[in-house]
This record gives structure tokens, sequence and C-alpha cells, in this order.
């Protein structure tokens, strides 16, 4: 080839309006380990020729020193600041010292074995604009070949895609934070103490339901994919469908306040209903299509429950108070009732009876007409800390009658409280008790009347039969004479019924004292062994004379009883005296005491026990009855008024103590009589 065809080739070799074209067909490649155009292979030729034909970027190595020639669309990948057009004809290595420890194996792994490569979005920084940049890239190695079958170069096909991946460094973050946001919402979605469901379409297809929704369909129904009607088939027929048709049809919300579903909560259980607060949102896309709609609410069936319940409470009180207002006007106490501030609202018939006045008269506050002046405050006073503290009260006052008249009212005021404790309602009565109170003047006159009675009877009782004793005494000593054995037999009967008349009035005399209250009780700490030992002592002679036994059980000796020793004494004596008469000869007889201390006031427990004929249960109250005498047959044999026991038991009880019985037909008796235990024990 002719020096003449060097232009000629250049142009066939570089061909187009390129701005790389040009440069080439500029470059002095003699100058360049390429050597002369007019030499290279045609190989090479063809190579050039496809890249800077090519619009993709595209990069050539050729020869042992990797020569560089770039297509225009590779120009911009060098950006600003020099190494562009300095790159072409150059070689690789001294040009691309910033990354030829990358790419340096990579085209030498092309260059020896023919390993072609694919690199995606791989970093390779490089020096451009004058700093060193971080560049991503995808592309690809290749071997072309020369015209002898040996490698000769190497094809670049890349494109950067630096900006791609800044955009998805910065999208990322956004997408980490839009991730997160709709965790946050679907755990509040999910968590959510209202229930949610979606539903799409038109034939309502569950899209998503929370926890509170599947909590109130029941036994674990999965509907999530399914139509309404499908899933929850119970509902058809309710509206439910028809609700969802209309928010979708026309976009608007519908709200519901205590709507009923009757839904199968439990396998093979019937339909429970259930009541719900529920809004029907629509829910748009944002290009406005595909209308979905929001379920959000809140079961409510327990409030509907109470409130009806309450509702039906309230009836309940209503008529219970309609019929207590009824019962409360037929009685003849004056009654009322009042707000909690102490406002009466209401009064039975029989106050606008005995007051002579009407409900106008006597709303609120206007009950204040009635009252005597002088003790008005005393009330004002009670009944507003009565008021205030929420405590009942109880007082007596006069009260003015239609008749102008003042009469005493014993008064009592209650309050009604909710379950909380508060205060409702009052209930207040006022009762009359003038004629009580005549009724106790005259029993107490009664009471007077027969102390003195008594008092008398004692006297003109007692005379005759002192006379009589002693005279009967005189005749024993023999001042009329001797005496014949059937004379002194005669003599003994006329004392010994003397001595038991007198014990008759004797006992009835105590006991009309005790029912009158004048009694006296001289107490003091009293030794129960020495009481039990003077019993005994004394009721001996009847126990050996009827052939029974007396047994008196040891006991702790230094305990003591608050009790009046005179009256003490006269109860053992009585229940000891009961025994030997009630009890056959042969039997046996016990005394024995204890003392209780695990109860409120602590008490000595003393027990009379004998083996006689019993007393039926029947009669263990009747007992203590004074003149009641339980058996005619059994006490005919033993003499009595019939009053011992029940002295003994008034008198234990005057003493802060009392007196019991159990006993067994056939079997025997025990007595127990209580009294309190002395604060200090003997030493």
């Amino acid at each position: 080839m002719t020096s003449a065809d060097a232009p000629r080739s250049l142009g066939t070799v570089f061909i187009g309006d390129g701005e790389m074209a040009a440069r080439c067909r500029a470059l002095d490649w003699a100058a360049t380990p390429l050597g002369p155009v007019e030499r290279w292979s045609s190989s090479l030729r063809t190579a050039v020729g496809i890249v800077l034909a090519s619009r993709h970027p595209m990069f050539l190595w050729w020869g042992a020193d990797l020569v560089q020639i770039y297509n225009d669309a590779y120009r911009p990948s060098f950006g600003e600041g020099g190494r562009h057009p300095g790159a072409l004809g150059m070689r690789g290595a001294e040009f691309w010292t910033d990354i030829w420890p990358i790419i340096g194996p990579q085209i030498e792994g092309v260059m020896t074995r023919g390993e072609a490569t694919w690199h995606e979005d791989h970093l390779v920084p490089i020096v451009r604009n004058g700093r060193l940049e971080e560049v991503y890239w995808t592309y690809g190695y290749s071997p072309v070949y020369d015209d002898d079958g040996t490698i000769g170069g190497t094809l670049v096909v890349c494109t950067e895609t630096t900006p791609r991946i800044q955009a998805e460094r910065e999208r990322e973050p956004l997408l980490r934070a839009m991730q997160i946001e709709h965790s946050h919402l679907e755990a509040v979605f999910r968590q959510s103490p209202s229930f949610l469901a979606v539903l799409r379409g038109p034939d309502n297809v569950f899209e998503l339901v929370n926890g509170a929704y599947e909590q109130i369909i029941g036994h674990g129904r999965e509907v999530v994919g399914k139509p309404l009607l499908d899933a929850l088939p119970e509902t058809r027929g309710q509206g439910f469908d028809d609700y969802l048709g209309h928010v979708r049809r026309t976009g608007e919300s519908l709200v519901f306040r205590d709507l009923p579903v009757l839904l199968h909560r439990q396998k093979g259980a019937p339909l429970e209903e259930r009541f719900l607060d529920v809004t029907y949102l629509p829910l748009v896309e944002a290009d406005g299509s595909d209308l979905a709609v929001i379920a959000h609410g809140t079961d409510v069936t327990e409030q509907v429950e109470a409130r009806r319940a309450a509702e039906r409470a309230l009836a309940e009180v209503r008529a219970s108070e309609a019929k207590f207002r009824a019962l409360v006007d037929a009685i003849p106490t004056l009654a009322w009732m009042a707000q909690p501030d102490g406002y009466i609202d209401w009064y039975n018939a029989r106050w606008y009876e005995y007051t002579g006045t009407t409900a106008s008269e006597m709303e609120g506050w206007g009950w204040q007409s009635v009252h005597d002046p002088e003790t008005l405050p005393s009330v004002l006073a009670r009944w507003r800390a009565s008021i205030g503290t929420g405590e009942p009260f109880e007082m007596t006052f006069p009260l003015r009658g239609a008749d102008g008249e003042f009469r005493p009212f014993l008064t009592r005021i209650v309050p009604a409280r909710d379950a909380e404790g508060h205060v409702v309602r009052w209930f207040g009565i006022n009762t009359n008790i003038e004629p009580e109170r005549r009724l106790r003047h005259a029993a107490e006159e009664a009471n007077r009347a027969k102390s003195e009675f008594l008092a008398v009877m004692s006297h003109e009782l007692r005379t005759p039969l002192n006379a009589i004793d002693g005279y009967a005494e005189l005749l024993e000593l023999g001042i009329r004479g001797p005496l014949t054995d059937a004379q002194r037999e005669d003599i003994g009967r006329i004392r010994r019924s003397e001595r038991h008349l007198l014990g008759l009035i004797d006992g009835v005399l105590s006991f009309a004292r005790i029912e009158a209250g004048a009694e006296r009780y001289h107490l003091e700490d009293v030794s129960i062994d020495e009481i039990l030992i003077t019993s005994e002592s004394l009721t001996a002679p009847q126990v050996r004379q009827k052939g029974l036994t007396l047994e008196r059980m040891s006991g702790d000796p230094a305990l003591r009883v608050r009790a009046d020793r005179e009256k003490m004494q006269q109860i053992l004596l009585n229940l000891l005296s009961n025994a030997i008469k009630f009890t056959a000869p042969g039997g046996r007889l016990e005394l024995r005491y204890v003392a209780q201390r695990d109860v409120a006031q602590p008490v000595v427990r003393i027990t009379v026990t004998d083996t006689g004929v019993g007393i039926d249960s029947k009669h263990w109250a009747r007992i203590f009855d004074p003149f009641v005498q339980v058996s005619a047959p059994l006490t005919r044999a033993h003499e009595g008024t019939g009053l011992g026991l029940a002295i003994s038991r008034d008198l234990a009880r005057g003493m802060g103590g009392d007196l019991t019985v159990e006993s067994t037909p056939g079997v025997g008796s025990t007595f127990e009589l209580r009294l309190p235990l002395a604060t200090r024990v003997a030493r």
C-alpha cells in the first residue's frame, strides 16, 4: 500500500462522523505500539469499526500492550478533567494505574485463557472530574481473535450504573422506612383492641382481619381470601352484604350503634347474639380503582346487656317502689323518703293525715313547720350530720298534729346504698310513742303496786307462819304436858308444812323482786372451790339419805369468777337439790368446772350432772319459765312452785352469765352455769 492510500485506509477503518472516529483518523497510530493503520490486521480493523459504529459504550484493548480504543458512547464515562482524549491509543496499564489492580487480572484472564467475564453493578473507582469517584459498572470482557486465530484483544461492552446504584441507595432508607411504617401499621392493625377487617370486590372477599375480629367470629375460623357469605354463612339475610355494597357503590361511610349480629361462635353451638358499634369506610386505591371497604368497630355486647339489665333493674325498682309506697301508705306509722342530700320528696298518706298538711307544704325541707321550735335546732343538726356521714339517724322529738297538739315520736332514718356504697335514698319512719309511754307509766304503776302488795303479803304471811312454828316448837318442848308418839309425829308434820310453805313464799317473793328489777347484786371475785365445797357440805345429808353418790371433780383452785357470792351459792344449791330430787337411789351426781378463755368474754363453766330421769329436748327451754312443771306425774312427788330454775337463770344473767341444760330421758341431765372469769387469778 502506498502513502497515498493511507487516507483512504483511515476512512475505511474509522468510519463515521463522531468525535472518536475523527480523533482516530487524526491520531498518529504509527507512534503507538499498534503501528500504522495500513499494517493492522483485518480482525483489528473490523473490531475497531464495530466499536466506533456502536451506540453502546464499548472499549477495546489490543495487542500485548493493550492499546486503547473507545467510542463516543463510552466518552462520558471519563467525566471532565483531562483523561479524555488522552486515553486514546495509550497502553492500558499506563493509563488505568488507579484501577489496574482490579481490571488487570480480569483482562489477563481474557487474553491468556480466552475467558469471557460478566460483571454486574461492579464497583470500579476511577479518577475523573479531578477526583477519585466510586463508579459502578455492569460490563463484560470478551476475547477478540486475530487473523491467525490467536487472541488479539479484549472487547469491553459496558454500562455505567452509578446513577441507578445511587438512586437505589437513596431509595433503600425510604423503602426501609416504608417497611418499618408498614410493620408498625400492621402491628397496630393486628393488635388493635377494636376489630378491623378489609373486604374487597363485589363478593366482599376478606383481604385482612385482625385478632379482635377473629375473636368476635369465634372458633378459629379462617376467613381471609373467602367471600363474606362463604366465610360467615350465618350472616346471610342479616344485611351486612347490603351495607358493604352501599359503601362500595356510593363511596359513603355507614355508622351503626348497637348493631345486632347472630354468629356461630362455637362449633355445634346455637347462634349467639352479639352487639357491635361498627363503621364501614370506603378504601380507594391511588388510581381511583378497586374500591374496598374497611369495617372498624368494637364489640359492645357486655355494655348493651349491662344497660338492658340496668333498665330491667330500674323498672323492677320502680315497680318495687310503687309497691313499697302502696304498702307504706297502708301502715299506721308516719313514713317518708328523701334524696341523698336530705331533700324529702315523698310522704305516706298517714303523714298528711296526722299533720294536716299538703304535699306542696311538706316538699323538700317544709317538714320543719310541724316541729317544736325548741327541739328543731337539735333535730336539724343531727339530720345534717347523718347526711354528711351516711350513718343511720335515731332520735325522739315531738311533732304537731292536725289538732295542734305535740306528741312524742321515735324517728328512725336509714340509708339505701348502691353497689359502691354510696347513699342513693333515705327511708324514714316516725312512730308515735305516746301510747307506749302511757302503757309504760301504767306498767310502772302496776309494778310499784305489786311490790307494795308483796311487801305487805310478805309481812302478813310470815307473821302467822312464824307464830305456827313457834307454838309447834313450844308443844314439842312439852309446855302442855308430855307428848305421845302420835302427837309428836303430828307436830313434826305441822313444822315441815310450815317450812315448806315459808320456802314457797320466799321463792315467789324472790322472783317478784327479780321481775321488778329490785334485786341487788354485790359482785366480787369469788373462789369456785369455796362455793362448791360449801354446796357439797350443805347437800351431803340429803345425798346420803337418798343413797346417792356426789363426786366433786378437782379444778384449778386459783380460778375466780366475778359474781355475787350468796346468789352463786343459791343457784348451785338449787341445781344440786333438783338433781337429788330427780335421781333414783343408787344414782350418781357430779360437780366440775373449767375455764373457757377462747371467747370474747372469758367465762368459767360450772356443771352439775346427774343420772336422773332426764328431760326431753322439746322441754329444755320451758323448764326455765316461771311456774312450769314439765311432767305432772313426776313433779307431783316433789313439791315446788316451778320457780327454782327460773330464778336461778335470772340470777345468773343478772351477774353477766347464763344457765343452760342438756339432757337425755332415762340417762340424766347436765346443767351448766357460766359466769364471767375474774380478771385477776388468785395466787
